[in-house]
């Protein structure tokens, strides 16, 4: 097992300083599972489905995006579900805390977003028939929308949704995906991915990239491309995917593919009308050449100086790991960063607790306004495991973060597959996926407002002193503005065994005494909540 240090303020026996400073990764407060959520940060098999996306409400509430099956046990709805801080569900949500969408059957949400005013946006796919004597059916786009209580918005769409079939400027037999979700500053938005045809039903189609944009109402855009949809030829064998980011002048997308069995990095922009706009990037279809290093984007996002950010997994031909690449604005790979614009690192088993790792499957990813990046995804250890890996601004695996930078989450030696990750105003970062397996992690977002993850920096808790503690500790905390405050003490099952300090304080420091005399020994997490945002530090109670 591989172990972070922490600093002490007094002289130990040598058993007692080892069994301080060796805390296992798990508690380091950069990644750790957040103990006030669920049953040790985790949430299990909330439906029988799998969660793909997930949001965060302005009053904290989780809202989780997938598929389930509905009330026959066979047909596939979208599933809008909502918990509250705590990992609960939200009862005040839908029907005790789920909506479930029966559109036309094979229903699932792929991609969520949060609107301004809390009403939710669900980006996924839909099944149609095609017309006898066939027996096959084809992915069409469909699009949902929301209103904060759960319930369909009867403004948006016919009844709430839309669905978006190319099959008349393609042809019959058209297959659709849906990759991603972005919502511009006037309403309009735009649903991301891939078309392609089925050769059993006549069209040979190759998978090329598919952007529409749909009006605030479910509407096709008129405006943009043919009738709404931006069709672009990639000469992609198979795998297309497509995320994209919102610029002043138009949208940037970033795409992985398929090709000669090895996966390609493409960037593209468009004009604001849907063209494609040739001066930007270099090679064709926007391929992006990386030497041997093969890369499948996860996300894309702009700067404020117009650098674009791609994050992804990606594989040499003896390594496996997750990569960031970073662009100017002209699309060429920014030489200033990290190795000539590309930041690669390979996820190895002395990552690891135990085991080895045989596969790396990124799907999501966090973007600061610095330039660091949170990437979540899969790893294939004997079974599957959530893992989380984050980069700083220039392109370094962050080690501060999990064990070497790396965090990875086990919930029952199943298929741990993970699929979206959100950010809660007070930094914490929450993953979905698989048979709705949800975790929550303690994490600083160094970037955002003042009211968000900022404040849980600006917040301090000092470590107790003294520690390792036999009947009492002092624990000291700083507040910057005055604030609620709750400072509790848990055990490693995430149970609240103390509770001390509870309630507005001013700003300014303060010192509370920790009595541990009717504890047993072990070792304990201590948590303060504050102005938004929660720090922690570990606590060993000797005998």
């Amino acid at each position: 097992m591989r172990y972070r240090y922490c600093t002490t303020r007094f002289f130990l026996p040598l058993v007692l300083w080892a069994a301080v400073l060796c805390v296992p990764a798990v508690w380091a407060q950069e990644g750790q599972l957040d103990p006030a959520f669920g049953t040790d940060g985790k949430v299990f098999d909330l439906l029988q489905g799998s969660a793909s996306d997930v949001a965060v409400q302005s009053d904290g509430g989780i809202v989780v995006a997938g598929w389930a099956f509905g009330p026959d046990g066979v047909n596939v709805n979208v599933v809008v579900t909502q918990l509250r801080a705590d990992g609960t569900l939200d009862t005040s949500f839908g029907t005790d805390g789920v909506t479930q969408t029966d559109i036309s059957g094979g229903d699932e949400a792929r991609r969520l977003v949060r609107l301004p005013d809390d009403h939710l946006l669900v980006a996924g796919l839909t099944e149609r028939s095609n017309p006898p004597p066939s027996p096959q059916t084809r992915p069409l786009i469909a699009v949902a929308r929301y209103t904060p209580e759960g319930t369909l918005d009867p403004t948006f769409g016919t009844g709430g949704y839309v669905i978006a079939d190319l099959a008349d400027r393609l042809g019959d037999g058209i297959a659709h995906d849906v990759s991603d979700l972005v919502v511009a500053p006037d309403g309009r938005f735009y649903v991301a991915g891939s078309v392609y045809g089925n050769q059993e039903l006549g069209n040979d189609h190759p998978p090329s990239f598919l952007i529409t944009r749909f009006l605030p109402d479910g509407t096709l855009d008129p405006s943009f491309g043919e009738n709404g949809s931006v069709i672009t030829d990639v000469a992609a064998e198979a795998g297309v995917v497509l995320y994209l980011a919102l610029q002043p002048d138009g949208v940037v997308a970033a795409a992985g593919f398929e090709r000669d069995e090895q996966r390609h990095l493409a960037l593209l922009r468009y004009d604001l009308d849907g063209t494609l706009d040739e001066g930007f990037g270099t090679g064709s279809a926007g391929t992006v050449p990386l030497n041997s290093l093969t890369f499948l984007p996860v996300g894309l996002s702009l700067l404020p100086n117009g650098i674009l950010v791609v994050a992804g997994d990606a594989e040499t031909a003896t390594e496996q790991g997750v990569a960031v690449a970073r662009f100017d604005a002209g699309g060429r790979l920014d030489d200033a960063f990290a190795n000539g614009g590309l930041a690669f690192v390979p996820l190895t088993s002395r990552m690891l607790d135990a085991g080895t790792i045989t596969a790396v499957y990124a799907a999501d990813a966090l973007f600061d306004s610095d330039g660091s990046v949170l990437i979540g995804g899969s790893l294939e250890v004997g079974s599957f495991d959530y893992f989380l890996a984050q980069f700083d601004s220039g392109g370094n695996l962050d080690e501060a973060f999990g064990t070497e930078g790396l965090v990875t989450t086990d919930f029952d030696n199943g298929f741990d597959d993970l699929y979206g990750l959100a950010r809660q105003p007070d930094g914490q970062v929450v993953a979905v996926g698989h048979e709705f397996k949800i975790a929550r992690y303690v994490t600083d977002d160094p970037t955002a407002s003042e009211d968000g993850p900022s404040a849980a920096r600006a917040i301090q808790l000092e470590p107790p002193f003294p520690n390792p503690a036999r009947e009492t500790t002092n624990v000291g905390f700083t507040l910057t503005r005055a604030s609620e405050v709750r400072l509790v003490l848990y055990d490693l099952l995430g149970r609240e065994v103390a509770l001390l300090a509870d309630g507005g304080r001013a700003a300014g420091t303060y010192t509370e005494t920790l009595d541990a005399r009717e504890l047993p020994a072990g070792l304990y997490l201590l948590r303060l909540e504050a102005e938004g945002g929660a720090r922690t530090q570990p606590v060993l109670l000797t005998r």
